[in-house]
């Protein structure tokens, strides 16, 4: 497990760090006169970056941050898990894959297109409300109190952001128009 997560932090890391150094530099031109940093073409992509290494630099001290003597109890729990695997003749936890699991993520997909679809017509704020409200159904959350704040409030600042700080217009809908 440590070997993977050694490796996912160093992609994300190298990832995030050809993405600063050379991708955006070379295929994103960025015009002299910006006015507003929020609104040059770099922007998000170099935040995308910063958030790309932030991550790999999480995971790397993660995997570098546990302990590397196991203890009696993870010894016990180590063995449980090879017995496990050999009378099931599993090899790996991650070949089988649930139904319920496929199942999901075939609503997730098509979730994501029907928002595609109807983001014009619901406008992106209540686009947005409605696929949060599905991605933490099929996620399996079940604290309706952090579901709903998180489904509403989001979005909402997010659009103000976007709108008024930014001066970046954001798709309204022919269904409901916002301020």
């Amino acid at each position: 497990m440590r070997q993977q997560s050694v490796i996912v932090g160093l992609f994300s890391l190298v990832l995030g760090l050809l993405l600063h150094f050379w991708l955006i530099p070379n295929y994103i031109s960025v015009p002299s006169n910006m006015a507003r940093l929020v609104l040059s073409p770099a922007f998000w992509p170099e935040i995308l970056a910063a958030m790309i290494v932030l991550a790999g630099v999480f995971v790397l001290v993660g995997a570098f941050g546990k302990s590397s003597k196991p203890n009696s109890q993870d010894l016990g729990s180590a063995a449980n898990l090879a017995e496990d695997q050999q009378a099931s003749n599993v090899s790996s936890p991650l070949q089988e894959v649930s139904q319920p699991s496929l199942i999901r993520l075939l609503a997730f997909v098509i979730a994501m297109a029907l928002y595609a679809k109807y983001l014009d017509y619901l406008g992106m704020a209540l686009a947005s409300i409605l696929m949060l409200l599905v991605s933490f159904y099929l996620l399996g959350e079940k604290r309706i109190g952090l579901v709903l704040s998180v489904s509403i409030v989001l979005p909402l600042v997010l659009y103000a952001f976007f709108l008024h700080v930014a001066g970046v217009s954001i798709p309204q809908g022919e269904l409901i128009r916002l301020p």
